[in-house]
């Protein structure tokens, strides 16, 4: 199942996993709904699963990958919290690049190797068609998941 968050979609099959990205921004926090980002924001994650391994990647409109909330070794998919919706502990503070990026998340039953789901997203990036590459619209990667996808565009303040 492939679920998009973000360019209004939020939907999810009933009881089914879910995740939402949360905004916190001067001392408060708020639910991600399209609305433009800035370098120094921090995303966090709302999970509710029953799938125990999450891994999350981002890819901005020059290329550039990046691997977010793997295991300690970087290696592989983060164990993840199970049951009730919990907010990780784990953010990502938005660094200073502006324009579009995409965040994906993808729960597992197994870990994901973090090489292999990276050389997955670098392959989808080469093969994007120019006026694809503004939303950066990668699809569904090859890997037994469920995967959110939020489009961002950080600007300045």
């Amino acid at each position: 199942t492939r679920q998009e968050v973000g360019a209004n979609v939020d939907t999810r099959a009933k009881g089914g996993p879910s995740i939402d990205l949360l905004v916190q921004r001067s001392g408060r926090s708020f639910r991600y709904l399209d609305q433009p980002l800035h370098p120094g924001d921090v995303l966090s994650f709302r999970l509710t699963t029953d799938r125990p391994y999450l891994l999350v990647v981002g890819i901005e409109a020059s290329g550039k990958i990046s691997v977010y909330l793997t295991d300690p070794s970087g290696r592989s998919s983060l164990e993840a919290p199970t049951g009730a919706p919990r907010v990780l502990d784990q953010g990502i503070a938005l660094d200073a690049y502006l324009g579009p990026e995409r965040f994906i998340a993808l729960l597992s039953k197994k870990p994901l190797a973090v090489s292999a789901v990276r050389s997955a997203l670098e392959q989808r990036f080469r093969t994007l068609e120019a006026h694809r590459r503004e939303t950066l619209e990668i699809g569904t990667l090859p890997f037994p998941s469920e995967q959110w996808s939020w489009l961002i565009r950080k600007v300045d303040p």
